[in-house]
């Protein structure tokens, strides 16, 4: 086998452990030790004082599933499978999951198991589940897996149920609720505690901890709560909206979240220590992407959690990117130093690679960071590459370490203007010099132009089948059009005899006459979609699949809503179908019907 009969890197007689921590939608400033002052995270600051922080440090993209992918496979958004959160129909009584990676790709697990590593995963998986059950992480290398296979599900932090390997274990006394008898976070922190007993002293383990927090929704341990209570924060009520709880102190419930993060944190760290294995682990902790934006309660401004930069989570700007890093590699690293070289998340799978002294480096897009860590310099720091499908699309890139290149719209007929900014200078991107530098122009167009085609068409910007749809303006009977992220201006209409698929992606703006069949995720801002007489429009969104649409119903139409039931599609999509001009609420020529994995909304005379 093998590798545990070499004596393994950081100057250690066995393997190192690898301990990976991966937070979820946390802030640059949002731990004590990257500069926040209210929210406590002790531990983590502990471990920053062992530790090499990395003061520009990138996420691998700004969204949860890629970044996820990226960071396992050590590739970029421009060679990556997942390229963006690809969800899946709610199926009855569970969460699907997300698009999976291809089956046997090759991840850090995989590469450690093979090497005899113990593997566990605790926390949220994000890329696969029971709708693609080839997507469970058994099948990306790893022994056991506790906690949520699907992100939406661990949008709910007191959850019915996790999923434990195999198994769906119910937690009694949970629901969609402020709170519950279980905190989900508690449970997996258990879990992984448990699984470490498991390993034998003599066997190398590697324990990847993909927290859900702090991604909303704001549900916290009631101590932590009360902790921050007796700050005498001004902390005004959150009233809900937009699928989220209201909360009566929404400041104090995001705190006491990050806070709790780190409390469970510390439990691992000291069951490490208990087992003498502190000084031959590694160590390493990030984040997915930055913080969320104003959203769900969360007040990024009070706490300063993307501080002087632009952006949030969703966006390509720096504040949807820039992430905390920290590494503590024993006999490698230098406690308490730090290192401005920008590195990214993807870089992580070299890094780890090369710290344990197991091929596979150089495989992926990123660079080993050994030699940072080290304290020498990073030769050949390749340019970084990003890319986001929502809101119309985005492309970002990073060359020297100092030119940002953004531009949006990239799924739009005519995308935006390139902007650049030369973040070093100014790290809050106000000042774009595209104008001035068409050298740069040149560079990103270039760099641009290296992305190769993504596996999924819904992650690919078809600007030339998107403007050969509109030029076309009707779909005929018998033809599929298989289409990602569309984007129409409002004058822009497509008549759909045939078939419009993309269940994966969303439609905005524009007109559509529906006597086929429509299969998206969402129709959004503005989309006015007539359903006429045999037409059928298919939605598998999530809380909002009729977000700022509006459908007209005619006699014989219908609209299927996956993962719904007559009893839960909330009234406000139903205000958006319209009868007669008017909003649907319960009119007699009206029917709901539940499907297997949906429910249906016809009018009484249709088939």
């Amino acid at each position: 086998m093998l590798h545990l009969l070499l004596a393994l890197c950081v100057g250690a007689e066995s393997p190192p452990n690898v301990l990976l921590i991966f937070a979820d939608d946390l802030g640059l400033h949002d731990l004590g030790c990257t500069g926040s002052t209210r929210i406590e995270t002790p531990h983590l600051d502990a471990l920053a004082k062992e530790s090499m922080q990395f003061t520009r440090a990138y996420s691998s993209a700004c969204v949860c599933a890629p970044s996820r992918a990226c960071l396992l496979t050590g590739k970029s958004l421009a060679t990556s499978p997942i390229r963006d959160n690809g969800e899946l129909p709610k199926m009855e009584g569970r969460f699907a999951g997300q698009r999976a990676m291809p089956e046997g790709t090759p991840t850090l697990a995989t590469k450690l198991q093979q090497a005899g590593y113990a593997t566990g995963a605790f926390g949220k998986w994000g890329l696969g589940g029971v709708g693609e059950p080839h997507g469970h992480p058994k099948y990306f290398g790893f022994d056991r897996f506790y906690g949520y296979l699907c992100q939406f599900h661990a949008h709910n932090l007191f959850p019915r149920y996790l999923d434990a390997h195999d198994e769906m274990v119910l937690l009694p006394g949970n629901d969609r609720s402020l709170l519950g008898e279980t905190w989900g976070p508690d449970a997996i922190c258990e879990d992984a505690l448990g699984w470490l007993d498991t390993v034998p002293e003599d066997q190398p383990w590697f324990m990847y901890v993909p927290t859900i927090v702090p991604h909303l929704a704001l549900q916290a341990p009631p101590d932590l709560i009360s902790y921050y209570n007796d700050k005498g924060w001004d902390d005004p009520a959150y009233e809900g909206g937009r699928g989220y709880l209201p909360h009566p102190t929404p400041r104090a419930a995001y705190a006491a979240m990050v806070t709790g993060m780190d409390r469970n944190l510390g439990r691992i760290f000291d069951a490490v220590k208990a087992r003498g294995e502190w000084d031959n682990t590694i160590v390493i902790f990030t984040s997915d992407n930055g913080a969320t934006f104003e959203l769900g309660g969360f007040d990024p401004e009070f706490f300063g959690s993307n501080r002087g930069l632009r952006g949030f989570k969703v966006q390509l700007y720096e504040g949807g990117l820039r992430v905390p890093m920290m590494v503590r590699a024993p006999g490698v690293t230098q406690d308490g130093s730090s290192e401005d070289t920008v590195v990214v998340g993807y870089d992580l799978h070299d890094t780890i690679l090369d710290l344990v002294d197991l091929p596979g480096t150089g495989e992926g897009d990123g660079v080993s960071l050994k030699p940072l860590l080290a304290g020498e310099a990073l030769p050949n720091r390749p340019d970084l590459y990003w890319e986001h499908h929502a809101g119309g699309g985005w492309e970002a890139g990073l060359l020297d370490q100092r030119w940002k290149g953004v531009r949006r719209g990239t799924h739009r007929s005519m995308p935006d203007a390139l902007e650049i900014f030369d973040i070093v200078a100014d790290p809050g991107e106000t000042t774009d010099l595209a104008e001035d530098r068409p050298d740069l122009v040149a560079r990103f167009e270039s760099l641009f132009a290296q992305r190769t085609v993504a596996t999924l068409p819904s992650w690919n910007p078809f600007r030339d089948r998107e403007l050969a749809l509109v030029s076309q303006r009707t779909i005929p009977r018998g033809e599929v059009v298989d289409m990602g992220m569309l984007h129409l201006a409002p004058d822009e209409s497509i008549d759909v005899q045939g078939t419009l698929d993309g269940l994966n992606a969303g439609l905005v703006g524009g007109q559509l006459s529906v006597s086929g069949l429509v299969r998206r995720r969402f129709l959004s801002q503005g989309t006015v979609c007539t359903v006429k007489a045999g037409g059928r429009l298919e939605l598998s969104g999530g809380h909002v699949p009729l977000n700022s649409a509006v459908v007209h119903l005619e006699p014989g139409g219908q609209v299927v809503f996956f993962g719904f039931t007559a009893d839960t599609l909330p009234r406000h999509q139903r205000a958006s179908i319209r009868i007669d001009g008017t909003p649907y609420t319960n009119q007699d020529d009206v029917r709901v019907t539940d499907l297997p994995r949906g429910v249906m909304v016809t009018r009484s005379d249709s088939e």
